[in-house]
């Protein structure tokens, strides 16, 4: 056991070393202070979140990011990230943070127990296999729950996302009624509220602006990008209107229609769902209260 001992306060020393390090002020390097400088307005620039994210899981992200594969690293970022704000290299940093908690709990447990029963006289023998096998399944539990986590977070960003281009569709096709431009009728519509939806399109529509791009061309690559069908259909009846200056209020109307019937219809599976969830916790606190008033008294008889 010495050198099992030996061996995990290393482990937590080095540990310590890497968290203290973290703290200790340190000078920027030029190639970040120019990364974070670099906004420049091309079609595939988006909001970057590792430019302003930073810290140990930032840190720790950015270098597994740049000694994964090309092809493993292009499959890290997907829409779900797209859709919360949030880069690879972070959410690559969080699962191995929590990869290497799960790791080091059962260690740093062991060796808990072992000093202490060392210095009761009673030292504690556990087989090397135990805490070395529940170190690598938290390990791997640790690794898989940011997954998990991420695609829960961005199925409710996602339906929150298509509620509110329900509204923003509704809204362009009043601005359209009321003869304003394709153009114009986007930009109009999306300075109505300033939810973190609306606040995306209008930040889309002004990289479009800069870049010379077609505002729905820009639309359209951001739909993808994040996944949401509905501002993809937004982005195809508008071109319509700019390409071929069509009269599109009628359509987007139709549009909103659908898709408000298809959220309700949603929601209402989702109740039904719900519904059908709440009845077994309430059918086994019915059984627990017959068995508290049946029990006694077959005890009573039987006794």
């Amino acid at each position: 056991m010495i050198p099992l001992v030996v061996l995990l306060g290393a482990l937590v020393g080095v540990g310590l070393l890497v968290l203290a390090r973290e703290f200790i002020p340190q000078q920027a390097r030029l190639s970040d202070a120019l990364q974070r400088l670099d906004t420049s307005p091309t079609l595939s620039y988006r909001y970057r979140p590792e430019a302003v994210e930073s810290g140990a899981q930032a840190k720790v992200g950015h270098w597994l990011e740049k000694r994964m594969p090309p092809g493993l690293r292009g499959q890290v970022l997907g829409p779900d990230l797209a859709l919360l704000g949030r880069s690879s290299a972070n959410f690559l940093g969080e699962k191995a943070l929590t990869a290497l908690v799960g790791f080091m709990l059962p260690i740093v447990g062991t060796m808990t127990m072992t000093i202490a029963g060392s210095l009761m006289g009673a030292p504690l023998s556990l087989p090397f296999m135990l805490p070395a096998g529940a170190a690598v399944g938290l390990a791997v539990i640790g690794f898989l729950l940011p997954d998990a986590q991420l695609k829960q977070r961005a199925a409710i960003a996602r339906l929150e996302f298509s509620r509110a281009v329900g509204a923003y569709i509704e809204l362009v096709a009043l601005e359209r009624k009321a003869s304003s431009g394709p153009v114009q009728a986007l930009e109009r519509a999306a300075e109505v509220s300033d939810s973190w939806v609306f606040r995306r399109i209008r930040e889309e529509l002004r990289l479009a602006k800069i870049s010379g791009v077609p505002a729905w061309d820009n639309l359209q690559v951001f739909a993808t990008e994040i996944g949401v069908s509905e501002l993809s259909d937004l982005a195809d009846i508008m071109r319509l209107a700019g390409t071929q200056n069509a009269a599109v209020a009628e359509n987007l109307h139709a549009r909103s229609r659908s898709l408000r019937g298809a959220l309700l219809s949603h929601e209402k599976a989702q109740a039904a769902a719900d519904s059908t969830r709440t009845t077994f916790p309430i059918a086994t606190l019915g059984l627990i209260f017959l068995a508290l008033l049946i029990i006694p008294a077959g005890l009573t008889i039987y006794g």
